[in-house]
């Protein structure tokens, strides 16, 4: 098949979309079939095609991580998708890329795949700033995922949250299909590395052997509820010269989250590394001992499975909708409060060695059963399948005309 992805940004840029699609495109690859990245790119001035990603002349959004807002029509886009001949367009985003492959899906009779990545309505504080304007962006938002939800001939989506958000915006009778993201757990494999390497990372970090390390990965934003983490952290770790607690990520509310560490008194024990590139965070998954969030806006966050992948337990706060993410005691813990979290953070630095080994060798083991090569199939017989659909329904459509 030849397959396209569209999404809004792509490498370098980082997030979970991205690393979500880059791995779906190499797994592609890997089965024989031809893929095509489309993405916005505000580094370019011409349509550019760069190792297989077509890069798109997009203005930045100063507001949304400095990512691109293409123009969702161009001619010249339309040539070299055509040139391409796909039997297939699958979007990740819905803005300008969305847009566009929604209209070039419809205008050459191409079944549309659409994968919802993101609960957007917790996210409406980036485009509207008081309760009056974040209602009618909510308002207006739902109509226009509806859209795209009604339009797409095949829906994916890694959690069950999509069904309660196709509820939420008035789509009934929906069928979506819950594909658990995956990982390279080939490449986020603890037997990588060595005791006495590990020992060396931390030394070059600046942590001692004793030091029990909690990692955070993400977007440094409101929607992330890191200032809830850092609260109950100083709470319970302030004044522990064991405990630390690892923030990789950067923005919006970078700069009020180090000051409210610094305002807890616990500025030495909470570090901020701002961004990592994705090939270095190997290393800070080496020296943790767990993955921790407070965040209840994941469908399902790709840093929690890398880390797991590492043998790193997660701990997260309840979220319902997600709790069948984590086996209680074999991969993680979820727990309603903060101060839950924190206190199964202080027991697991205290489990005997031998408990605490074959603690994250069950972590490691779970996340296996969502390495990259487990759900590609499902996705290509779901691709092979919705063209199949697609153009008998076409075919049909034209002999009644």
């Amino acid at each position: 098949m030849n397959i396209i992805l569209t999404l809004e940004a792509y490498k370098p840029y980082t997030n979970g979309v991205i690393t979500h699609v880059s791995m779906l495109r190499d797994s592609l690859i890997k089965q024989g079939h031809n893929v095509l990245i489309v993405t916005a790119d505000p580094k370019v001035h011409h349509h550019t095609i760069i190792d297989g990603v077509l890069h798109c002349p997009a203005i930045t959004m100063k507001n949304i991580y400095g990512y691109g807002l293409a123009t969702p029509f161009s001619k010249k886009r339309i040539k070299i998708l055509n040139d391409f001949k796909p039997d297939i367009i699958h979007t990740h985003n819905e803005l300008s890329m969305g847009i566009f492959s929604l209209v070039y899906a419809r205008k050459f009779n191409i079944p549309l795949c659409y994968t919802l990545h993101t609960m957007y309505e917790d996210y409406s504080h980036y485009l509207a700033k008081n309760k009056i304007t974040k209602s009618a962006v909510k308002y207006c938002g739902s109509a226009y995922f509806k859209l795209f939800a009604k339009k797409s001939d095949l829906m994916i989506s890694p959690s069950d949250k999509a069904n309660e958000f196709m509820d939420f915006i008035g789509v009934k009778n929906k069928k979506i299909h819950i594909i658990p993201n995956s990982i390279d757990v080939d490449y986020f494999d603890p037997s990588r590395t060595t005791s006495s390497h590990i020992q060396e990372i931390r030394e070059e970090l600046g942590f001692s052997t004793e030091n029990f390390i909690g990692l955070f990965i993400g977007r440094l934003g409101e929607e992330k509820s890191v200032d809830v983490l850092i609260k109950g952290w100083c709470e319970k770790f302030k004044d522990s010269k064991k405990h630390k607690l690892l923030i990789i990520g950067e923005g919006p509310e970078k700069n009020n989250l180090i000051n409210l560490a610094k305002s807890c008194g616990d500025s030495e024990n909470i570090i901020f590394t701002g961004k990592i590139d994705h090939s270095n965070v190997y290393k800070y998954f080496c020296i943790s001992n767990y993955f921790i969030t407070a965040s209840l806006t994941e469908m399902m966050s790709i840093s929690m499975l890398e880390s797991m992948s590492m043998g790193l337990p997660a701990i997260l706060r309840r979220d319902p909708r997600n709790e069948n993410q984590i086996n209680e005691g074999k991969n993680g813990f979820i727990r309603d409060t903060i101060e839950e979290m924190t206190e199964v953070v202080e027991n697991i630095s205290k489990l005997p060695t031998d408990e605490y080994l074959n603690l994250r060798k069950t972590t490691r083991e779970h996340a296996i059963e969502l390495g990259s090569d487990k759900n590609i199939n499902t996705i290509i017989k779901l691709y092979e399948e919705t063209i199949k659909k697609y153009n008998r329904k076409t075919y049909l459509h034209k002999k009644l005309k």
